[in-house]
């Protein structure tokens, strides 16, 4: 290997990601110029990585914290159960007004099965005067259970 390859796998040599490492290794144990470069770039690293920490705050809990989370917890579950029991209630609204348009559209349907006939009959009697008898009927059957019938009589 030579100090130009070296110096383009350096990085991936620092960060264990170089396959061929032993090679690597074996060039800086004959080489002062790439081991100086080495080195250089493990402070660098390291100066980074130091310099990064002390930049960050240190972070510490207020000693309080585990009780006002605990506390927040307990108002939320609270407001849950409230809101848990307020959606129900919209649910079984909702559930209301569906049934009701059902029996709407039950109603609808029942008048159109409605059956509404109407006939018109002449009938004369021996004394020679004419009668009309319409006769309207109105059924209204529910299934073969129940069966109405309306007739009316009309002079002539």
């Amino acid at each position: 290997m030579n100090c130009k390859r070296v110096r383009r796998e350096i990085i991936p040599y620092l960060d264990g990601e170089l396959k061929e490492a032993n090679e690597l290794q074996a060039h800086l144990d004959g080489c002062a110029a790439c081991r100086r470069e080495l080195e250089d770039l493990r402070r660098s690293f390291a100066g980074i990585v130091l310099a990064e920490r002390e930049r960050e705050p240190s972070i510490s809990p207020s000693p309080h914290l585990l009780s006002r989370i605990n506390r927040r917890l307990d108002e939320i579950e609270e407001y849950s159960f409230w809101i848990s029991a307020t959606r129900a209630l919209r649910w079984l609204f909702v559930r209301e007004r569906v049934a009701l348009l059902g029996w709407c559209a039950a109603l609808v349907l029942l008048c159109l099965q409605l059956g509404q006939h109407v006939q018109i009959e002449t009938v004369t009697f021996h004394s020679g005067v004419d009668l009309h008898l319409a006769e309207t009927r109105i059924e209204l059957r529910l299934g073969d259970l129940m069966q109405f019938t309306l007739v009316k009589f009309v002079g002539a």
